[in-house]
C-alpha cells in the first residue's frame, strides 16, 4: 500500500485509513486508526524523515498514543469525513468510525 500525500490534510488521512480497513473487510475502529497512523508514520519517518501525522507518539503497556489524537478525530468529524460513535462501555464494543463519503480515496496506491 502507497500513499499520496500531496494536499491532504490530516482530517483526509484519518478518512483514507479508516476507507481502506472498511475496504478491507475490518471495522474501523478508534484503536486500529490509531494503530496504523503510527504504522504509516513510522513507514514516512524512515522514508522522508518527516511524519505524516505530526503527532507526538508517547508509548505506552497496550501500545502507541498520541495526545492529539481526539482533537483529530473530531477535527475530521466536524469537517465531514468520518462519524465517531462513542460508546461508554468499553465492555460491550469499542467506539468506531463510519464514513460520511462511500467512495475510496484517491490516497491509497497498490
Amino acid at each position: 500500500m502507497r500513499i499520496h500525500t500531496s494536499d491532504m490534510s490530516l482530517s483526509d488521512l484519518i478518512s483514507a485509513v479508516a476507507t481502506f480497513v472498511r475496504d478491507s473487510g475490518g471495522a474501523p475502529s478508534k484503536t486500529k486508526i490509531l494503530k496504523l497512523l503510527y504504522l504509516l508514520d513510522i513507514e514516512s519517518y524512515r522514508k522522508t524523515g518527516a511524519t505524516l501525522t505530526g503527532f507526538e507518539w508517547k508509548f505506552y503497556k497496550y501500545g502507541p498514543w498520541a495526545e492529539s489524537y481526539d482533537d483529530a478525530l473530531q477535527a475530521a468529524a466536524q469537517a465531514n469525513k468520518i462519524l465517531v460513535n462513542e460508546r461508554r462501555l468499553m465492555k460491550v464494543r469499542p467506539s468506531s468510525i463510519r464514513l460520511k463519503d462511500c467512495h475510496s480515496p484517491k490516497f491509497f496506491r497498490t
